[in-house]
């Protein structure tokens, strides 16, 4: 008899993904039948044949979604996103509503509630995001929800003339890091095959301001070589361990549908234990 079951996608999330374990966790605490796998996908055309099997697939409740994905993903879900997926145009998640699977985005909503919980207020806050792909377009819109002006918020990229939408670009020759009270990593520069890269050099890191607070949402190593820079020279940092479990537990509540009195705080706790 077959059972159901949901996954994490990706190009390695066998090779150390989390989601499978907070999630397996949450299934055997509250005797759930139902399991997390990981799934890797080598390439899109791969991913594109798989997905149309797992769109059929009544057991396949739905999961997470990890790098590469989250775009090409949205992009094969079609108009089946929710609104905030739709302006994001890249999925973290997705759950079954009335047998068709949509996707939705968990990372905007979990970074930055990780952000404040670890800094504070950042309404008049500078901050600098570093990389505009999946989880970029996330954490970006939810942060020009929060910041009180636009121009708070500058997205660092190679490019800056390639994209055209409501935030600032910049590319790194007119990048100027003393402006910025919070620098966020969303590259997968200190990740997998790019674990010995780091978005800034040392010697940028050396120019930031002295109580520049450093975000990298990367949990795996929980120390990347940009964080173990910027804690050599004394700044605050943060990892995305905080953000990664708290997306996890918002997103198993999209998949699979507990009962209201299971709030998030309580679905974390569950899955730290």
């Amino acid at each position: 008899m077959k059972k159901n079951y949901v996954l994490i996608i990706g190009k390695s999330p066998s090779k150390g993904a989390r989601s499978p374990i907070l999630w397996n966790k949450v299934f055997k605490k509250k005797k759930i039948d139902c399991k997390m796998f990981a799934l890797d996908i080598p390439n899109k055309n791969t991913l594109k044949k798989k997905f149309i099997k797992l769109q059929k697939d009544k057991y396949f409740l739905g999961g997470a979604i990890t790098t590469p994905y989250k775009e090409d993903i949205a992009k094969l879900l079609k108009n089946n996103l929710t609104p905030g997926a739709k302006k994001i145009k890249a999925v973290n998640c997705l759950f079954r509503k009335k047998d068709i699977l949509y996707g939705t985005n968990t990372d905007g909503e979990a970074a930055v509630e990780s952000l404040t919980n670890n800094f504070g207020k950042i309404k008049n806050k500078k901050i600098l995001l570093i990389g505009f792909g999946g989880a970029g377009k996330a954490i970006a819109s939810y942060l020009s929800f929060e910041l009180r002006k636009k121009n708070y918020l500058n997205i660092l990229v190679k490019d800056n003339k390639k994209y055209k939408s409501n935030y600032v670009f910049i590319n790194y020759k007119n990048l100027k890091l003393r402006n910025y009270e919070i620098i966020i990593n969303a590259t997968s520069m200190g990740f997998d095959n790019k674990k010995n890269l780091s978005p800034l050099s040392e010697y940028d890191i050396l120019n930031l301001k002295p109580n520049c607070f450093i975000f990298d949402i990367i949990y795996n190593p929980k120390k990347t070589n940009f964080l173990n820079m910027c804690n050599k020279n004394k700044f605050k940092t943060l990892n995305g361990l905080d953000m990664n479990l708290r997306q996890a537990a918002i997103a198993f509540k999209y998949t699979i549908r507990v009962p209201k009195k299971y709030k998030i705080r309580k679905i974390m706790d569950i899955m730290a234990k």
